[in-house]
């Protein structure tokens, strides 16, 4: 996909992607704050679950739902009570963390869910492995880390967009370091929309599994002879999406750029559509 692409992809996203429909399936039973019901959402649908992530992902999991649903009630109170949010941005927030968590497991349970969540998460290993295999990371005479492709799933709404939970994240909410990618349930179909997952999946997940990279490549943007103060510390600040986005060129090439500016330019113009 070259720059003459752009108009008509956008008019194919247009067409084709109904953005502000709901998914298939909504939030997990119990999200956000019923440990049990969600702790049997788990148990009942590990089983479909990759074979590598049951002990790896599911088991922690379980054993952290108590104390995770605990914290997310007392970050929505926290949230309310500093006005940093309204109610409904807070409980959204919350309930973004316990959907995808729990998601990732719960998706594979269902019919509509499983051809597209297999195509999903093949996309999502591709982009992770492309950077942090044992071969790239040998020849770019990096050291060795131990590393799990993120988990996938199907967001019951598109409010937030694609977006991920890096390892070390995930590793903060239920001990495991282990990503988790999120795409619209309403985007499942549609693969062309994807290149966005360069930015999440081959960008910010693989820049959060090397521990200090994200603070190095910002120490040495600050501290580069010829580029001024203010610059510098923008570009710094900014690292995580931009050192994200050049991961993204990386992976897909050009395609990237053009595939994302038609997303958004769709995604823009049909929240903009008469009802």
């Amino acid at each position: 996909m070259d720059s003459k692409n752009y108009v008509p992809a956008c008019q194919v996203f247009l067409d084709r992607v109904k953005f502000d429909e709901r998914s298939p399936e909504g939030p997990p039973d119990g999200s956000p704050y019923d440990a049990d019901k969600l702790a049997a959402v788990v148990s009942d649908n590990a089983i479909k679950l990759p074979a590598s992530y049951r002990t790896a992902y599911v088991a922690p999991l379980l054993a952290a739902l108590p104390t995770l649903t605990k914290y997310l009630k007392h970050r929505f109170e926290e949230d309310q009570s500093d006005r940093r949010m309204s109610a409904q941005e807070a409980l959204a927030d919350v309930k973004s963390i316990s959907d995808s968590l729990v998601g990732v497991v719960r998706d594979w349970g269902f019919t509509a869910y499983r051809q597209p969540l297999r195509r999903f998460e093949a996309v999502i290993s591709n982009l992770y492995r492309s950077f942090l295999s044992a071969q790239q990371r040998v020849q770019a005479g990096l050291p060795m880390i131990q590393t799990v492709p993120p988990l996938a799933t199907f967001a019951p709404t598109g409010d937030d967009g694609p977006f991920t939970w890096p390892a070390d994240e995930v590793k903060g909410f239920i001990g495991v370091p282990i990503g988790v990618v999120s795409l619209p349930g309403s985007y499942r179909n549609h693969p062309l929309l994807w290149p966005a997952l360069a930015h999440e999946t081959g960008g910010h997940d693989v820049l959060h599994a090397d521990p200090g990279l994200l603070e190095e490549l910002g120490k040495t943007v600050n501290e580069a002879p010829g580029v001024p103060s203010g610059i510098a510390s923008l570009w710094s600040n900014w690292m995580d999406e931009t050192a994200s986005d050049v991961y993204g060129l990386l992976n897909v090439g050009p395609a990237f750029g053009v595939s994302l500016a038609a997303f958004f330019s769709a995604l823009d113009a049909s929240s903009q559509e008469p009802a």
